[in-house]
């Protein structure tokens, strides 16, 4: 394969366990794949399955893709802060991820959920997707980020940098997190 870097590009990087972007890249009339999207020091790289002149590059996103991991990104949000509700304030990410087809939350209790508890939390996630919260997206310095929200901002581990997105889910959830996501959650449909 081939890597491809751009000096803009909307093709999100693998990263914060959501899988890279892909779709195509086109220069005149030749067109290679994205066959993924990463980043390394900084520089995001795709890979395509050929190459390109430098020069002018067009690049359209597997939109459909794209909407499936930021359907299940999202819900990885509702379901922790539907986890929390239901079970109480200890619940803790302990890791996620989230594909084209799946999503994955890992959770911390002291013991095993029950089928009760697994529907409970379901019911109480697909109620906030019903209200269609809205789901705000800020820029914060890390100190200012750390007074206003607090430690639980860090669900899916410390971010690395001094300024930080954070995405918050009406008053549902609050996170650190650079992943896509909808602009409310009535998007990611039941």
């Amino acid at each position: 394969s081939h890597g491809i870097i751009l000096d803009t590009t909307l093709f999100y990087p693998e990263g914060g366990g959501q899988l890279g972007d892909q779709g195509v890249l086109s220069q005149s009339a030749k067109k290679v794949n994205v066959l993924d999207t990463r980043i390394e020091s900084g520089v995001i790289i795709h890979l395509t399955d050929g190459d390109l002149e430098l020069g002018r590059i067009e690049g359209n996103l597997n939109w459909g893709r794209r909407k499936q991991l930021m359907d299940h990104h999202t819900a990885v949000h509702v379901v922790g802060g539907s986890a929390r509700e239901i079970l109480g304030p200890h619940i803790w990410q302990a890791g996620s991820n989230k594909g084209e087809r799946y999503a994955r939350i890992d959770l911390s209790h002291f013991r095993r959920l029950s089928r009760n508890d697994l529907d409970d939390i379901e019911d109480h996630a697909n109620k906030i997707i019903d209200n269609n919260v809205s789901v705000t997206k800020l820029i914060l310095d890390r100190a200012d980020a750390d007074l206003q929200f607090g430690f639980e901002l860090y669900q899916g581990g410390p971010p690395k940098h001094s300024s930080i997105r954070i995405i918050k889910i009406g008053d549902h959830d609050v996170q650190a997190c650079a992943g896509t996501h909808h602009d409310n959650v009535g998007e990611i449909g039941e």
